[in-house]
């Protein structure tokens, strides 16, 4: 089976509904997998690191006096809560961030062309959004580092935030090991997704695929296209001959094909020859015996 990538689940199975759409054979396995992010960063009370050349710090404290000025006034419900942090970080987004929630969730199915023309019109909200992101995260982490991690709306805090312990992102470069007030966050995220294969010997059938799969799953479709392109390229034998030893099969695995002007697919699967044989075999393409390859024509 040609393993085409991993996936959530959602992508997976709206992936392989195409595939199948065409007659391909499609497999999806679960899976666990894991990711590791490093990030740097300067911990320590406010007063501490204001002695510190910190980037953006001036930003994290205009965050800090918004969730300061939003739990002294003693909100208890939530959504409120939310919104009025919200207003503080953000005003200029108003009630286009439900709008804005919903377009990042939609983004990966957007086609590109209709993408470009969205980020030009909301290019100033998105900014503002992706602030109120950052702004959010910041918030709950420094109710967390002060002993607030069960805060509840309209909950007194006391002197907490007076000058609490923040934890501020930094560049690479401004990381120093002997500062005490650098840290390192190895992060690992584990999570549940889906491989996706195919069944090689059906891999042509993606010329049948619906149009609508190039477009929203382009690295996809020009996987599957270049590998049927091998495939069809191995069904027939080379004109010198209907037999080959292994090593001269893999030679026939690297090929060079021209799909557009001035653009050409240089596919190379050699260290694959032997799998791609027992595919072929398998489909009664060809025959093999040792370290000889025979077709059937």
């Amino acid at each position: 089976m040609f393993k085409l990538g991993e996936y959530d689940e959602d992508v997976a199975r709206e992936i392989a509904g195409y595939l199948k759409g065409a007659g391909m054979k499609v497999e999806l396995k679960p899976s666990i997998r894991a990711s590791v992010d490093e990030l740097l960063h300067m911990e320590g009370k406010l007063s501490d690191l204001k002695l510190e050349d910190i980037e953006d710090l001036e930003r994290y404290e205009r965050y800090l006096d918004a969730l300061r000025k939003v739990t002294s006034e003693k909100i208890s419900d939530e959504e409120a809560f939310r919104e009025r942090f919200s207003s503080e970080v953000s005003p200029s987004l108003g009630d286009k961030k439900d709008e804005l929630i919903k377009l990042g969730r939609d983004w990966a199915a957007i086609p590109d062309d209709e993408k470009e023309r969205l980020g030009e019109i909301v290019e100033d909200e998105w900014e503002a959004f992706s602030e109120l992101m950052n702004a959010s995260s910041f918030a709950v982490l420094t109710l967390i580092l002060n002993g607030l991690e069960d805060y509840k709306p309209g909950q007194e805090i006391g002197d907490r935030l007076d000058d609490p312990v923040l934890r501020i992102p930094i560049r690479p470069e401004l990381y120093d090991p002997d500062n005490e007030h650098c840290w390192v966050v190895t992060s690992v995220e584990v999570e549940r997704c889906f491989d996706l294969y195919v069944d090689e010997f059906t891999a042509p059938l993606v010329a049948d695929v619906d149009d609508e799969f190039m477009d929203e799953y382009y690295d996809e479709y020009e996987k599957l296209s270049s590998f049927a392109m091998l495939i069809d390229h191995l069904l027939d034998p080379p004109s010198s001959s209907n037999k080959l030893s292994l090593d001269e099969f893999k030679r026939e695995c690297i090929f060079e094909v021209e799909i557009g002007k001035r653009h050409l697919l240089d596919l190379n699967a050699s260290l694959v020859a032997e799998d791609i044989a027992k595919v072929l075999k398998k489909n009664n393409v060809v025959k093999l015996k040792g370290d000889l390859i025979t077709w059937r024509k």
